[in-house]
């Protein structure tokens, strides 16, 4: 069993790999001069998804996904977590990214700064704020 191990930066985002916890290989840096103060691996259905919160002083924030390990990344429309206009609020930072149980595979949380929760059924896609009662 591959052990993946994630280090994010303000530089970037290095991967580890390891088969025997021993012995590392170190991947080259991606998203480079990109703030990542947050990432995640979802081994949720059998598969091993990368989540990484980013931050650009150019583009702001956003949720990235790789399937392959970084060597490709998707990144949803408006980046995917975003105050609507009536909050008069502008997010800064994706803190915390924490895919749910193996029961609910499409479900992941992410705790931001502004101080907000927001919540993806798809898997990272799409993000919507948790509103308090």
């Amino acid at each position: 069993m591959t052990v993946v191990l994630s280090t994010g930066t303000r530089k970037g985002v290095w991967l580890a790999t390891s088969e025997d916890r021993r012995t590392w290989q170190l991947s080259e840096p991606m998203l480079l001069m990109q703030e990542v103060p947050s990432v995640a691996i979802d081994t949720r259905g059998g598969r091993t998804r990368l989540l990484v919160g980013t931050r650009s002083e150019h583009w702001g924030t956003s949720v990235l996904r790789s399937d392959d390990l970084g060597a490709t990344w998707s990144e949803p429309e408006q980046g995917g977590v975003r105050f609507g206009e009536a909050d008069g609020a502008a997010l800064a930072r994706i803190w915390q990214i924490q895919p749910d149980s193996e029961a609910r595979p499409g479900v992941v949380w992410t705790g931001c700064e502004p101080i907000s929760l927001w919540l993806s059924t798809d898997g990272g896609e799409h993000f919507d704020v948790v509103r308090g009662p």
